[in-house]
């Protein structure tokens, strides 16, 4: 044992001489982050290590004429010489460029024969094989242990990366050999990268894993930057529908406000409750994210703020249809305000998301009402425009001329006293919430009223029972 251990000390001093290092250590361990090459010697009971460094393998021919790595026998030696003849370092940077040269049968030589990168980090070569595109090289790192765990020059790790330049096979092929995701589904979250998204979540990456510290989630990425279509994927894969966003509200308030209609149907066919109350006081963040106006100023000042008053301030018709079939109340007022869903949308003007409240198709009308100012007449036209009822009318007289513009009648009196004049106004019929209407009174040849649309006697009556709530009403000069 000795006269061999003397021998191979010769040797290694010869190659330190000549500015080789070849360290000589006498265990049963590995020398980490380099090739070793064992010789088991049966009649001493030891092993000696061989660690091979950058260039070595040039001094191979000296090993060979001291007789140590001919006599070895292993396959290992013979590897190693065959590395030597082809001019190959069996070393951590001979990774690295067979991986840059997309070089994968001298990849797998490498790799099968034992060599590990420097510090046992294969992440350089499985980056640079992402980099050459090269899935075979990636295949061959990952499967002797590579992970990519190591971030990249931009902070992101290679999932990420990957993801992010939609290149789903190497996002599959790195996810199947378990190397870590990050925040692959929130980044394609934010921006509405569908099929990114529906890749990672077969790869099997948690929908509601949360950031920290923001306490953001990818349902909340999705539906803050009016990603519908991710943000229903997401639910439909088990995103938690009740759990609070960044902004302090639920995901079902931000998505009204956001305008994702198709991600309230799937919040509320999930659980989301239609009537659950903000948070107060609400953040500006949120604020941003509402509709400039009275609902604005209506969160920030008011209480007993419902979703479906926002949905009815936004003018998205599936928003408040799917609030009103999930059960959400339309008979609640706010508390200082007073004001109550509809009331939101008759301050848009908004005819359709009024009639939607008042029970009746936004879209198609049964019977509408026209009114000229300039001929002081009404008409009643069916569905197919044809005029089924005129009568004389007498509008608002100098200083309270009636306005124009086109308006729904909201709910009809048989029998009303004005709150302002204190005047009978049988058949009243209010419209778009306001204190302008439609009423019998005196009727002469000219504009005589304070606003409304008087109508004779007789004919009111008969108008009133044509017409329904919902009915639109147009005022045209």
């Amino acid at each position: 044992m000795w006269a061999f251990h003397r021998h191979f000390i010769h040797t290694a001093n010869a190659f330190r001489r000549s500015s080789t290092c070849l360290p000589c250590t006498r265990s049963t361990g590995e020398v980490p982050g380099e090739l070793a090459f064992r010789q088991s010697q049966d009649s001493v009971g030891c092993t000696v290590t061989f660690p091979l460094r950058l260039r070595l393998h040039k001094s191979c021919p000296l090993l060979i004429a001291a007789g140590l790595l001919a006599s070895c026998g292993t396959p290992q030696a013979q590897a190693l010489w065959e590395l030597s003849n082809a001019g190959i370092e069996p070393s951590g940077n001979a990774l690295l460029q067979a991986a840059a040269d997309q070089d994968c049968k001298r990849l797998g030589r490498l790799l099968d024969h034992g060599a590990t990168p420097a510090e046992r980090n294969w992440d350089a070569g499985l980056w640079k094989a992402f980099e050459k595109r090269d899935r075979e090289a990636a295949r061959l790192l990952l499967s002797h242990g590579a992970r990519a765990s190591t971030r990249g020059p931009h902070g992101l790790l290679l999932v990420e990366t990957a993801a992010l330049r939609r290149d789903g096979s190497f996002v599959k092929l790195l996810t199947d050999y378990g190397c870590p995701a990050g925040d692959a589904l929130y980044h394609a979250s934010v921006r509405g990268d569908l099929d990114m998204v529906s890749l990672l979540i077969s790869c099997g990456l948690p929908v509601n894993v949360t950031r920290i510290p923001s306490r953001d989630t990818p349902l909340g990425a999705a539906i803050r930057n009016g990603q519908d279509r991710v943000a229903s994927l997401l639910i439909g894969n088990g995103a938690d529908v009740s759990l609070r966003l960044p902004e302090g509200q639920a995901p079902l308030h931000l998505a009204i406000a956001t305008g994702c209609s198709r991600t309230v149907e799937n919040l509320l066919d999930a659980g989301a409750a239609p009537n659950t109350p903000f948070d107060l006081p609400v953040s500006p963040a949120f604020l941003k994210s509402v509709r400039p106006g009275v609902m604005r100023w209506v969160l920030k000042n008011d209480r007993n703020v419902t979703p479906l008053m926002m949905a009815a301030d936004s003018g998205i018709i599936p928003t408040a249809r799917a609030l009103i079939r999930a059960g959400a109340k339309t008979e609640v007022r706010t508390r200082s305000s007073g004001l109550w869903p509809i009331n939101f949308a008759s301050r848009r003007n908004d005819v359709k998301m009024m009639r939607l409240f008042l029970g009746r198709d936004p879209l198609h009308e049964e019977r509408c009402i026209e009114i000229r100012l300039s001929e002081q007449r009404a008409r009643l036209y069916d569905a197919r425009g044809i005029e089924i009822f005129t009568t004389r009318v007498s509008t608002g007289r100098a200083g309270f001329g009636t306005p124009t513009g086109e308006y729904v009648i909201t709910n009809k009196n048989r029998n009303w006293t004005s709150t302002v004049y204190h005047v009978s106004m049988p058949y009243f019929q209010r419209l778009s919430c306001g204190a302008l209407g439609l009423h019998q009174g005196n009727v002469p040849a000219y504009p005589a009223s304070h606003g409304c649309i008087r109508v004779p006697a007789g004919y009111a009556a008969r108008l009133f029972s044509l017409t329904r709530a919902g009915d639109r009403v147009r005022i045209i000069p």
